[in-house]
């Protein structure tokens, strides 16, 4: 099956229908209330990239250099507790 959002997965996992592959941060209201769970599978990373885009020039101020600050220190925070984790790869390694 092939549903187009997290909320069409996350209703079908709901309803029996199977599992998925869903955002950590996607289900983090339904692992809290337990009604969904993660389900680790040996062997199997699923990683995806993000990319932050704004356009040349000066930085931004405000609110957009806010977020980018934000987004920033947030990815060196994450990969910090990767690395100490043990968890962190290297994409095609």
């Amino acid at each position: 099956m092939n549903l187009d959002s997290s909320e069409a997965i996350k209703s079908a996992v709901e309803a029996g229908l199977g599992v998925g592959f869903v955002s950590r941060w996607a289900i983090a209201k339904e692992l809290e209330l337990g009604i969904l769970k993660i389900v680790e599978v040996p062997g199997l990373r699923v990683t995806r990239s993000f990319t932050l885009a704004q356009r040349s020039g000066p930085v931004p101020q405000g609110p957009a250099g806010c977020f980018l600050s934000f987004a920033i220190e947030r990815v060196r925070a994450l990969s910090a507790n990767l690395k100490r984790s043990g968890r962190f790869r290297l994409p095609g390694r």
